[in-house]
């Protein structure tokens, strides 16, 4: 899925000071913890923090890393989403019919 999102808002969400990216790329994780895990391991391999994982202003919980490449992708868990067991994400529950 593709989401809009302006440059000044990924400024003042990633809110590091840092260089404004083009775009970044997101990925949603089914909970928090798995966006710790995900931080720490691309952390473990080279990539930069930029925003530390922690609650997000809408309710989630974020955190914000540059590849070496220059990348930044925002990692997240969203409770207001589902992932189904395909791995597609769903707004709201999951119908299990």
């Amino acid at each position: 899925m593709v989401a809009l999102f302006a440059r000044r808002d990924l400024e003042k969400d990633i809110g590091d000071g840092g260089a404004v990216p083009p775009f970044d790329i997101g990925t949603l994780y089914e909970s928090a913890a798995d966006v710790d895990a995900a931080v720490d391991a691309m952390s473990a391999a080279g990539a930069s923090v930029r925003k530390p994982p922690q609650q997000a202003d809408w309710g989630g919980y974020h955190a914000y890393v540059e590849a070496p490449d220059g990348t930044v992708w925002e990692l997240a868990h969203n409770p207001g989403w589902r992932i189904d067991i395909h791995g597609t994400a769903h707004i709201g529950p999951i119908d299990s019919r």
